[in-house]
């Protein structure tokens, strides 16, 4: 009975009107304010690739941040899916 009721509660707890927002940018849209890194990185910068299925991923929104959470710099990835940040 109070295996019923504990469900009972948790199903009535759940709601279906909930709103859902996206969490990143679509496929292919590229971001508002964001320009892909360009030229080759510097010397000691941060560096990453972004692939899909071993293939390159261009204008893929990416965020670099310090230990602290606050924001380094902001890109998009390149026609090679590479973005980088001179970190400090």
């Amino acid at each position: 009975m109070s295996r019923a009721l504990v469900l009972a509660a948790l199903l009535a707890a759940c709601k279906a009107d909930l709103h859902h927002t996206t969490d990143a940018i679509a496929p292919g849209v590229p971001g508002d304010t964001l320009a892909p890194s360009t030229g080759d990185p510097p010397p000691g910068a941060v560096t990453l690739t972004v692939t899909r299925l071993g293939q390159p991923m261009p204008d893929v929104a990416v965020f670099f941040q310090n230990a602290d959470s606050s924001l380094v710099g902001a890109s998009l990835t390149n026609a090679k899916g590479l973005a980088w940040a001179a970190m400090t």
